[in-house]
């Protein structure tokens, strides 16, 4: 039962719903779809033997997580101008042993039903057996913390490729996802619990993620209202849309580390993070078969709930150059100036001149250098708003109609925007409601997947985007 449980999306079972064969062919459609046929080799040849597409996997992950070196001039250019600094007293939090009480908070505040790492002890484990565990536990996390003793099986993970595209034939076309040991992710949960409350010392204002009482909502509005002004005052602007491949897995250690103390984070609690992520290891889980461990030199692994305060802090320098060069918009006189919005990797830049679009690319080169991101300019759009001219080239970048922001469509005013969002929502909830039809719930039941999945969706968009006329 538990097996069936893991194997499914959350919203397969909701509270106190029976497992049922809805659940045992929703788990084995999952199987199957992991298993991984045919693999493009690097001569373009279709290989269908499961040895040759582990090899194959394997070759691509070693290149994938290679060291990534932290070009120093780069660095310096995003780093030149005044940094901020987290206060002093932030530090004695950072390098303080963990203390009971917030182990109980991460454990309490545990997502369930979710895969065990390596070691197979899950999160239900150490929630259900707190009273008889809890004094072990924290003292292996101190070990682990405060000792730099975390063992190479503690920070092992497997990882899982699941397809980004229809019909995927190539590696690229999989996002490698790692199952992480629950202990590893105590403790890094901690961390993060520790660093959220002074981000707002550090990351800059267009950054949504990272910071307390800001959500994915903030940037959508902003960016909405973004549009809305261009299209009430005809205003010539554009949005630049950045699309990094695989941003969570380059990001240099190197460069990380340098940034950190670029913060004015303590030396003792960047040596414990590099303790943590130094010598992690992953084996390649694939058609039934475990690959030898795989060295991660770089990347911050997403499934570890530190990854995303990380990255904030990472690409910062990115968002605050931009904001030094660009002129951007203002609403009122008291406003911040709206020059780029993000949400961790999800970047927008507001160009206001054709002028700007030098300084844009030189800024975006270095942070390259520096970072080793890569920016996918096929996957990368521009929407011209206002009297734009749609004949002003950015980089190689192509203008569209429409652009995809953190699940909503954004077109060139209000309405389109709607008409488009709704459009595609009402077609996959008509979905989901056929394919959920024959499943076996009583009427209770059925009302509260209507309000928990399905209206849940139409609310999100509803925040921002009114249903159309």
């Amino acid at each position: 039962m538990q097996g069936v449980l893991l194997n499914t999306e959350e919203t397969d079972t909701i509270a106190d719903e029976d497992i049922t064969t809805y659940h045992y062919i929703r788990s084995r459609k999952r199987s199957k779809a992991r298993v991984i046929s045919q693999i493009l080799d690097d001569h373009a040849d279709l290989q269908n033997d499961t040895e040759v597409i582990i090899d194959i996997f394997i070759s691509f992950l070693d290149s994938k997580y290679k060291a990534i070196p932290c070009n120093i001039n780069s660095f310096l250019y995003l780093t030149s101008g005044d940094m901020p600094n987290i206060p002093k007293e932030a530090n004695m939090v950072l390098e303080n042993p963990i203390t009971r009480d917030e182990l109980h908070t991460a454990v309490k505040n545990g997502k369930r039903h979710k895969s065990p790492g390596p070691d197979g002890i899950s999160h239900e484990f150490y929630k259900y057996m707190w009273e008889t565990c809890n004094e072990d536990l924290l003292d292996v996390l101190n070990n682990m913390y405060i000792e730099g003793e975390a063992s190479t099986g503690q920070k092992h993970g497997h990882i899982v490729c699941l397809p980004k595209v229809n019909n995927p034939v190539s590696p690229e076309h999989y996002r490698p996802l790692t199952i992480i040991n629950t202990d590893y992710k105590l403790l890094t949960r901690i961390l993060a619990y520790r660093l959220r409350p002074w981000m707002e010392e550090v990351i800059h204002h267009n950054q949504y993620c990272g910071r307390n009482g800001k959500t994915i909502y903030d940037v959508v509005a902003t960016v909405r209202d973004i549009i809305a002004y261009a299209e009430v005052s005809n205003t010539s602007l554009c949005l630049l849309s950045i699309y990094f491949s695989d941003a969570f897995d380059k990001i240099s250690h190197a460069f990380l580390f340098k940034i950190l103390e670029k913060y004015g984070i303590s030396t003792t609690f960047c040596q414990h993070l590099q303790n943590i992520y130094e010598g992690a290891t992953s084996s390649l889980i694939m058609n039934g078969h475990k690959s030898n461990p795989i060295s991660l030199k770089c990347s911050v692994r997403q499934g570890c709930p530190l990854s995303m305060l990380v990255f904030a802090m990472c690409i910062n320098p990115l968002l605050t150059t931009l904001d030094k060069w660009l002129k951007g918009i203002k609403f009122n006189h008291n406003s911040h100036k709206m020059t780029v919005k993000a949400y961790a990797d999800d970047v927008t830049i507001v160009i206001r001149h054709p002028e700007e679009i030098d300084a844009i690319r030189e800024i975006l080169h270095n942070y390259m250098e520096a970072t080793g991101a890569n920016i996918n300019e096929t996957k990368s759009s521009v929407l011209a708003l206002g009297s734009w001219p749609q004949a002003v080239p950015i980089m190689n970048i192509r203008y569209v109609d429409n652009i995809k922001l953190l699940g909503f469509q954004m077109a060139t005013n209000s309405n389109k925007s709607a008409k488009i969002s709704w459009m595609k929502l009402t077609s996959k909830i008509r979905s989901q409601a056929l394919e959920n039809y024959h499943r076996t719930l009583d009427l209770a039941s059925r009302i509260r997947y209507v309000n928990e999945v399905l209206l849940a969706t139409a609310w999100y968009t509803a925040q921002i985007l009114p249903p159309p006329k």
